[in-house]
């Protein structure tokens, strides 16, 4: 996350560029969503020693999502850039595939209850 806003903190005149805009274009759009997926799988990881799996992971969308969005909108006050909906866009991208793998990955726990969860404890 920090990573993040220190790469949104340049100003729009100190970006760096190789000087062929169709390898600058998909360079930046390629590290919106890598930059995403990953803050996504550390959300994640971090959301999953807290909470049970559905919730952990809910969790982790929604502030992933946030994240994407209050990203851009930061971009429109550093000097020389502005928020774009399609640089949005490839956020989101990044998040919902990190988010796709997480609920593939971890089905069984989010999607399906365990027996022992169904069962009432009658020691109580």
């Amino acid at each position: 996350m920090f990573f993040i806003i220190v790469v949104n903190s340049i100003p729009g005149n100190d970006l760096p560029s190789s000087g062929a805009q169709s390898i600058d274009w998909f360079v930046r759009q390629a590290g919106h969503v890598l930059l995403h997926v990953i803050l996504t799988f550390f959300a994640w990881m971090v959301a999953k020693g807290s909470w049970k799996s559905m919730r952990a992971w809910v969790f982790t969308t929604m502030f992933a999502v946030s994240y994407s969005l209050l990203d851009e909108l930061y971009q429109g006050l550093i000097p020389g850039r502005n928020p774009n909906w399609g640089d949005v866009g490839y956020n989101l991208a990044g998040v919902f595939l990190a988010a796709g793998w997480i609920a593939y990955r971890h089905r069984r726990d989010l999607f399906y209850a365990r027996r022992s969860d169904l069962v009432l404890n009658r020691a109580a």
